[in-house]
């Protein structure tokens, strides 16, 4: 039987990235599994995927409209996290929505965050690749977060994957912040 006190675990910069991600991914594989699935519940029918369109469409507003203000942000810590925020709120509003007029609010403001998170994450990406010894590992992790997002928007109860989403972006952008970006930041903890 092997002790928890003789493992030697610490925080792991490929852990906090691939968690962070991987929320991401996994609310962005909700628009394509849980969401339409969600929305049929609450008596919205269409045909072929409505919430795609509704994505695409509103990151391209999101672009015309606010493009010169996030380009504003320099801290692409800053914008991942405004990006998460939304996309947690988004997935509270699909995983307790008693009306699809609120699915389609959430998906609105998922696309935002993916707006405005999204560019971001390949920098996030490219700072852990800095290190060429590392770069197959760190690429390695990059694409791992697709499988374990995708994974999760896969789960056959779609409003538990919905809260289980939103609460591990609640804890990984916390976990990122307070362990590994201040640290390396210079900011005391």
């Amino acid at each position: 039987m092997v002790h928890l006190s003789t493992l030697n675990l610490h925080l792991h910069p490929d852990l906090v990235y691939l968690l962070i991600i991987s929320g991401f991914w996994a609310c962005y594989t909700m628009i394509f599994s849980s969401i339409p699935s969600i929305s049929s519940q609450l008596r919205f029918e269409s045909e072929g995927n409505i919430w795609v369109a509704l994505n695409a469409g509103t990151i391209v507003l999101g672009f015309l409209l606010l493009n010169g203000r996030i380009k504003k942000i320099s801290s692409h810590w800053l914008k991942i996290k405004i990006g998460m925020s939304l996309f947690v709120i988004s997935m509270f509003l699909v995983g307790f929505a008693t009306d699809y007029r609120i699915v389609i609010i959430a998906v609105i403001l998922l696309s935002l965050g993916e707006f405005i998170s999204g560019p971001s994450y390949y920098y996030f990406a490219a700072d852990f690749l800095k290190d060429s010894t590392q770069r197959a590992r760190h690429s390695g992790v990059f694409w791992a977060t697709g499988a374990v997002g995708e994974g999760m928007g896969l789960y056959p109860e779609p409003r538990s994957v919905c809260i289980l989403s939103g609460l591990l972006l609640i804890s990984a952008t916390i976990f990122g912040e307070v362990k590994y970006f201040r640290k390396k930041s210079g900011v005391q903890v």
